[in-house]
């Protein structure tokens, strides 16, 4: 549902937020663009860094229709909680709002002693009285609504495009000019409130000081993202974020105000970038290679013909054994050997050398084909994938290397990363062959799921193929200490196990009765007990329901 929240302001002390007009819209030389008008128009809002302090200044000035700053200003200050009014501005139309001055930080617990300008825009209506918060979103909106009227763009589509774009950016569905940090309402304004308050936690936290947001907000101008010189900036402000930040952040504004400050947890927030996007945006001397791609890629070594290693970053953006194949182009010269290795991530490393040896994270060799399964990897993880071509006797070996890759089995052996169930869908999962003394081996693939009401539920492992040795095994496990984790090798939660070696099907279920609450399913792979290869992982469908 998308819910529209709008500041309703509390009524201001007479005298203290009278707007000061002052004219000049025919003296700075410049299309006014039609916006003077003979009527007065109004605007309200709340200007949040965190709230700036009582006193602080905030300029409203007429835009020109190229988007330059005209003569025509009014001036007011803010309230204790950071609120401003403006009764009587005597133009209508495209206009910005700034507000310059100390405000309250929501980690520090205090109010700054250094300044920070925030903008926003917003279109006056004569006789109309319109509400707009000033905030962080608002401000990159601010910057590229004038790049965009600089390029001949009328103000309002203007508006609508870059409101657009940010809404993309940030993962949000509100108008960034309603959002507020000291109120709380149901639904997406809430939502959208506190993925605002947790990126100016985490940018308070990162350091991020008013040339490191205005590289953002720049950045985000020219065409309506952060990829460019504001990258480094959102990268140190994406490192900051966690949930834990967020409660701090609301604690001290419900303190401070006396509110209950929007609250969400933050895995929904868009401008947290994942380690893909993260080094997309970053790498710029390796090739990208992550997971939810295209499952092939590759990379050209004609530039270096003379050189037999060479390096990309694997991203494993989901957790799981991987199957890595590393081979050259059927129609190239074929080296005489072919090998890879996958390690460890590190700001060290160069396009032809892994710097973080320490640990192997999987190999595979051969000619033309080098193929090989990885380790178990975590969630959203680089790696440095290091290939090592031998040419021919005689050649220069091929010029185009190929990278292939599909997961194995899936999960991990922890709820953060064990692949989360959906009450009633069925899940197409995969799940390895090789049994190891390893408690990640590759024949364990790891799901979870939410009980909200107690029942018989049926845990269902269905369609999957039988190599005649047993049937893959339902384990059952719950968070019995309600630590929010679960271990899966502590039989004190373990619930059940139904299935594997020596009970040949192609179909496995538990059926138990479940209390409210988290619960985890190991499936391990029985039908082809000890095989040793996992080039051909089993697929199975798995689903839970109430029964």
């Amino acid at each position: 549902m998308d819910v529209q929240f709008r500041f309703a302001l509390i009524p201001l002390l007479a005298g203290l937020l009278v707007g000061c007009n002052s004219g000049g819209g025919g003296d700075d030389g410049g299309d006014d663009g039609g916006n003077g008008s003979s009527a007065s128009s109004a605007t309200s809002g709340s200007a949040q860094k965190g709230p700036f302090q009582m006193g602080q200044t905030v300029t409203a000035t007429r835009l020109k229709t190229d988007g330059s700053l005209s003569g025509d200003t009014a001036t007011t200050e803010t309230t204790e909680r950071g609120e401003f009014e403006f009764t009587d501005l005597n133009w209508a139309g495209g206009t910005q709002l700034s507000i310059e001055g100390t405000f309250y930080d929501e980690i520090g617990g205090n109010f700054t002693g250094t300044d920070r300008t925030l903008l926003a825009v917003t279109d006056l209506e004569d006789g109309q009285s319109l509400s707009t918060n000033v905030n962080l979103y608002t401000h990159f909106i601010a910057k590229r609504v004038r790049h965009l009227m600089g390029q001949g763009t009328a103000f309002a589509a203007s508006h609508d495009q870059a409101r657009g774009e940010l809404q993309s950016a940030f993962a949000i569905d509100s108008a960034p000019s309603d959002l507020n940090l000291l109120q709380t309402i149901d639904g997406t304004s809430e939502e959208d409130s506190a993925n605002l308050l947790m990126f100016s936690a985490a940018l308070l936290k990162a350091g991020i000081d008013q040339n490191g947001l205005d590289a953002m907000a720049d950045d985000f101008a020219d065409d309506g993202a952060i990829n460019g010189d504001g990258v480094d900036e959102l990268s140190e402000v994406n490192a900051e974020q966690d949930d834990t930040l967020l409660s701090a952040a609301r604690l001290n504004l419900k303190n401070q105000y006396s509110t209950e400050p929007p609250n969400s947890g933050g895995s929904g927030f868009g401008w947290i970038l994942d380690e893909c996007a993260l080094q997309t945006l970053n790498e710029t001397s390796r090739p990208v290679f992550c997971t939810s791609q295209d499952e092939q890629a590759e990379f050209n070594r004609s530039n270096d013909p003379g050189e037999t290693r060479f390096t990309s970053v694997f991203v494993s953006e989901k957790p799981g054994h991987y199957w890595l194949e590393v081979s050259v182009d059927a129609e190239e010269d074929s080296p005489s050997f072919n090998s890879w290795e996958l390690f460890g991530d590190d700001d060290e490393d160069t396009p032809h050398f892994c710097e973080n040896r320490g640990y192997n994270n999987g190999t595979g060799d051969g000619n033309q084909h080098a193929e090989g399964r990885t380790d178990r990897l975590d969630i959203n993880e680089a790696h440095c994938l290091e290939s090592y071509i031998s040419p021919s006797f005689g050649s220069d070996g091929p010029n185009h290397i190929l990278v292939n890759w599909f997961l194995v089995s899936e999960g991990g052996s922890n709820l953060r990363e064990a692949v989360e169930l959906t009450l009633g869908s069925t899940h197409r999962g995969t799940v390895g062959n090789t049994v190891s003394t390893a408690q990640d081996m590759p024949a364990y693939s790891y799901y979870q799921f939410t009980v909200k009401q107690s029942g018989d539920y049926s845990i269902l492992a269905d369609n999957y193929s039988n190599g005649g040795s047993g049937s893959l095994r339902i384990a059952l496990f719950a968070d019995e200490d309600d630590s929010g984790g679960i271990t899966f090798y502590n039989d004190q939660e373990r619930v059940d196990f139904i299935g594997g070696p020596g009970t040949d099907s192609t179909s496995t279920e538990m059926v138990k009765s479940l209390s409210a609450g988290t619960y985890a399913v190991r499936i391990f792979n029985g039908t082809n007990y000890r095989g040793d290869s996992d080039s051909n992982p089993l697929e199975f469908d798995i689903e839970v329901t109430k029964q």
